[in-house]
């Protein structure tokens, strides 16, 4: 395409380009249908007749411009259940019990919900592009006219895996559950244990937590801006980290010694990218750096009180054995490794 210069061309070019710029802007904002609570809707609804040993559960995508031609699959727990257009819902009925609704495209997960221990009751699950809240359970009044809003879908004749199922038991700090928790104090070292601060300071989706564990079991959670720290034996540990692929951090520990990892965070194909990274607290640099971080982020610790109930044991208990089957093809996959030795320690 060939622009003739000068001023009046210049300038209806660049009016055409605002205009164009303004009118996506305005479409990419003003398209999402706002929907409140209408009463005589809400008269008007059906509510099903939910067995005791059911949860009665509506997922419900309002009409939005954003992502309005990408398919949404609706997983519980380790299977895909449903798929939904734009400005559609679908009831199901969940066992009464523990149960994780998220939704999933390509093998992403997105938006993570507990859906736990509701026998009997209904429930209502909204899912939003470019939302504060990506998921949400609403209030009845406003779930029930979404649902007379929007186009039914049934579930699926066939259930299918849930290609986002690894990322769901292996990081269950998703949930809204407060698994971390605000730490009142900073853990010092001791003879019989090795103690090491995890840093995550990128803020790069800072609210989606990525977890961390080693051969014994659960470690901590993380998210943007925070840091948490774990008082281990010392010995071998091998920890590890999930998102787009794995993240092996192999660690000799000493007794008596403290040791800092970074949780990088960065842009992936189809999620984020993730890396455990060691630092060296034997010199300078090290020990500068590990000393900004915990001045300008936040203490976090392990609700233990949260890990030990029946929700958080369970899945952390599944989270377990499914990364016990994993060790093997992560050992000789292509996750990358990286080391922490013990003369990283300080």
């Amino acid at each position: 395409m060939n622009y003739v210069v000068n001023n009046k061309n210049r300038l209806s070019f660049s009016f055409l380009r605002l205009t164009q710029t303004t009118l996506l802007a305005v479409l990419l904002t003003g398209c999402a249908t706002t929907y409140k609570a209408d009463s005589t809707l809400i008269k008007d609804f059906k509510r099903a007749d939910v067995p005791t040993d059911k949860t009665g559960l509506y997922v419900i995508r309002g009409s939005n411009f954003v992502g309005a031609a990408r398919g949404l699959w609706v997983a519980v727990n380790d299977s895909v259940v449903a798929d939904l257009s734009n400005g559609s819902h679908v009831y199901l009925e969940l066992d009464a019990g523990l149960n994780t609704l998220h939704f999933v495209q390509g093998k992403s997960g997105h938006g993570y919900l507990a859906i736990d221990n509701k026998p009997g009751e209904t429930l209502y699950a909204k899912f939003g592009y470019a939302t504060d809240n990506l998921a949400m359970i609403l209030d009845s009044g406003l779930g029930q006219t979404m649902v007379m809003k929007t186009s039914k879908v049934m579930p699926l004749i066939e259930k299918r895996n849930n290609d986002a199922y690894d990322n769901l038991v292996i990081n269950p700090g998703l949930l809204s559950y407060p698994i971390m928790i605000e730490s009142p104090e900073l853990l010092t070292t001791d003879k019989d244990h090795a103690l090491v601060r995890f840093y995550r300071p990128e803020t790069l989706i800072a609210d989606i937590a990525f977890d961390i564990w080693n051969q014994d079991g659960y470690v901590g959670s993380t998210k943007g801006g925070t840091y948490f720290s774990a008082k281990l034996l010392p010995g071998h540990h091998v920890f590890i980290s999930k998102s787009e692929r794995y993240s092996v951090l192999d660690a000799e520990l000493e007794a008596g010694k403290e040791y800092a990892v970074e949780l990088d965070v960065g842009m992936g194909w189809n999620q984020a990218h993730i890396k455990l990274l060691p630092m060296d607290l034997s010199t300078e640099k090290g020990n500068q750096q590990a000393m900004k971080w915990r001045e300008n982020l936040k203490a976090t610790l392990l609700n233990q009180e949260l890990i030990e109930s029946d929700a958080m044991a369970k899945r952390i208990k599944t989270g377990f054995e499914y990364l016990e089957n994993e060790r093997k093809a992560i050992a000789s996959g292509d996750a990358p490794k990286r080391s922490l030795p013990a003369t990283f320690g300080n």
